[in-house]
């Protein structure tokens, strides 16, 4: 996750020198990860970097938070209202998901639609 964020600022800020002795400014990065699998999760939780550390996290150490959305399909799901993007890619994931726990009727369903 440090890696990508480095090369996206690398990639953000082409002209900006890195390594000159002025601070430069940058905008504050924020991690999200959508969930959408097993086990069932909170709609919102958060994950911390530190959580996996073997020993406990020293002052100068790098620390990472990242806000955890279920984007499992559910039709009241408040943050799949507001984003039809993320509401049709919630929907598609449950209908593969469907379709690859019960392959024979998937079978069934595209024989359908090829007679169709």
């Amino acid at each position: 996750m440090l890696g990508y964020t480095a090369k996206t600022f690398e990639r953000m800020y082409r002209v900006v020198n890195f390594f000159s002795t002025k601070q430069q400014k940058l905008i504050v990065p924020e991690f999200y990860v959508l969930f959408n699998g097993t086990p069932a999760l909170p709609d919102k939780s958060v994950i911390r970097l530190s959580d996996s550390y073997i020993t406990a996290l020293p002052e100068n150490s790098a620390e990472i938070v990242v806000k955890t959305l279920d984007v499992d399909y559910n039709k009241d799901k408040e943050i799949l209202k507001r984003s039809p993007t993320l509401h049709d890619y919630s929907r598609f994931i449950q209908k593969d998901s469907f379709n690859t726990a019960y392959p024979e009727t998937l079978k069934r369903w595209l024989k359908l639609a090829v007679k169709a």
